[in-house]
């Protein structure tokens, strides 16, 4: 199992909690994993490799990272609008 490198994550400036939100995990765990503490469990491995790569599709396309102007609540929506338009 390799090693998944979330610079893409950061390039998106995309928080834990968005990152979170994303696979199903806790903020702590993709927190340590932002952070470089830990690497996902082999069990979501897979499913955040995915999105890791979905979202430096959505930045390399300029959907990521959220606008600046975007209200808190919308934030979410935006971000899985912009990953749901590359994974297609």
């Amino acid at each position: 199992m390799d090693t998944i490198d979330f610079t893409p994550v950061h390039n998106a400036a995309l928080k834990p909690s968005d990152l979170a939100m994303l696979v199903g995990v806790g903020r702590v765990s993709a927190s340590y994993w932002l952070n470089g503490h830990k690497q996902p469990h082999y069990l979501h491995h897979e499913k955040v490799k995915g999105i890791v790569d979905a979202i430096a599709l959505a930045t390399q396309g300029g959907l990521l990272p959220v606008p600046i102007n975007t209200m808190r609540r919308e934030r979410a929506h935006y971000i899985r609008r912009a990953i749901a338009q590359v994974s297609r």
